[in-house]
Formats: structure tokens, C-alpha cells, sequence
């Protein structure tokens, strides 16, 4: 029964596969003439590929403004371009490395590194917690 139902498997896999693959239907334009660009939906429009200039204006003018609501503004201006182009931008990344026993219990963090051991519960018996909070315990 095993060897009938991998049979199958196998089979509807490979009818899958051939399902997939197809060759491209012929372009109605012809290829002299260049594909046209896609229009811009509002005035954040970006092109992905080559249109980084006003992005790149924006980013060097929110460096020199000393004015904090107008720096603000232009933050946000440059975060619907971001959200426009549908880019992928990390803009907060932290990383702490540390150590736990498996006997420690009810020990809760934030992204951001904060720790707390208000509810920290300990299951070897012991009554007190030694914690060495560095960046990279030895």
C-alpha cells in the first residue's frame, strides 16, 4: 500500500511540475519599441530600479534640518516613499546575546534588550539568582 501511495505521489508530482512550466505567450509590442514605465499613483512614486533621486534629495535634506517638527514631516515624507515602493527596510535591529539555565522559569524581555525577573522562578532549589547582564557573557 505504501509503495501504491508514493507511486501516486509521485505522479501527481511530476503532472504538477509539467502544469507549471509553459512558454510565454508573443509580446503585442514590437521590439523596437520600448515597454512603457508604470505611472506614477501619487507624487511619492519612486521607480524601483532607477528613481532613487528624490529619495536620496529627501534623505540629505532631513540631515542639514535643524527644525525638529520639519524634520519630522520629512521623515514621514520619506517613509510613504519607502512604503510606495514596497521595500524592505530594517530601521531598528538590536541583537543581546545571553545565557539562561533551563531551571530558571518566568523570565520575560522586550525587543529593545530589557529584562525582567519580577516573576522569575528558579527549579533547582536554589533562593537566589546570579545574573551577569553583558553584551557577550564569557
Amino acid at each position: 500500500m505504501k509503495k501504491l501511495t508514493a507511486l501516486v505521489l509521485a505522479l501527481v508530482m511530476c503532472f504538477g511540475l509539467a502544469a507549471c512550466g509553459s512558454t510565454p505567450a508573443p509580446s503585442s509590442t514590437p521590439a523596437s519599441e520600448p515597454a512603457s514605465q508604470p505611472e506614477a499613483t501619487n507624487e511619492n512614486f519612486v521607480d524601483p530600479v532607477n528613481g532613487w533621486g528624490v529619495y536620496d534629495d529627501l534623505i540629505d535634506q532631513i540631515r542639514t534640518e535643524t527644525d525638529l517638527a520639519k524634520r519630522a514631516e520629512l521623515m514621514h515624507q520619506a517613509e510613504d516613499i519607502l512604503m510606495e515602493t514596497g521595500a524592505i527596510l530594517p530601521l531598528y535591529f538590536y541583537t543581546d546575546i545571553y545565557l539562561q539555565q533551563d531551571y530558571l522559569t518566568n523570565v520575560y524581555w522586550t525587543p529593545f534588550g530589557y529584562k525582567y525577573f519580577m516573576f522569575a522562578e528558579l527549579g533547582n532549589g536554589a533562593d537566589t539568582l546570579h545574573a551577569y547582564l553583558a553584551s557577550e557573557p564569557d
